[in-house]
């Protein structure tokens, strides 16, 4: 695997400050391209008793025009283990179309695996994470997608998002 042509990187919410507050969305991003995709969602160092439920909801194009059901997903939470390594994985876990709580935590990541075949059998092919604030907290955050298995290979990858 040639890991810089394989995968196509996408800064589908820069690092914000408060990034999940409210209803946070990514950029909406085609995955026809690509036989398999995930977002990484990124909390920082505060934040503390904040939640969010992320949910994956298909769309039409890129502008969002018309939205389909969430659909499931599986996920991985990955902390700081006693503030050295960033590395401590869960278990890989199946969310529901509704998503499932993020619970309170700092320094976490969340890898959440999106079924492309999923998103062609629901009638779409391009796809939003939306992430809606349970419990509020200042989490300094981003997303990020990542766009692997191109159904066409080079040496770049045409742009998913719009």
């Amino acid at each position: 695997m040639a890991i810089a042509q394989d995968l196509h990187f996408v800064n589908a919410k820069a690092p914000v400050a408060d990034a999940f507050a409210g209803t946070a969305e990514s950029d909406i991003v085609n995955c026809e391209g690509h036989h398999t995709m995930l977002f990484l969602l990124v909390r920082g160092a505060a934040g503390g008793a904040g939640t969010t439920v992320p949910t994956i909801v298909p769309c039409s194009d890129a502008a969002g025009s018309a939205t389909g059901t969430a659909i499931a997903y599986n996920y991985r939470l990955i902390t700081m283990a006693s503030g050295t390594t960033g590395d401590v994985e869960g278990a890989l876990t199946a969310a529901t179309n509704a998503g499932f709580t993020w619970g309170a935590g700092a320094s976490q990541m969340c890898v959440i695996e999106v079924n492309t075949d999923d998103l062609a059998a629901s009638g779409y092919s391009w796809v939003k994470c939306v992430c809606t604030e349970g419990t509020d907290a200042t989490y300094v955050g981003c997303m990020i997608a990542i766009m692997g298995e191109p159904r066409y290979t080079g040496n770049t990858q045409a742009t998913v998002v719009s």
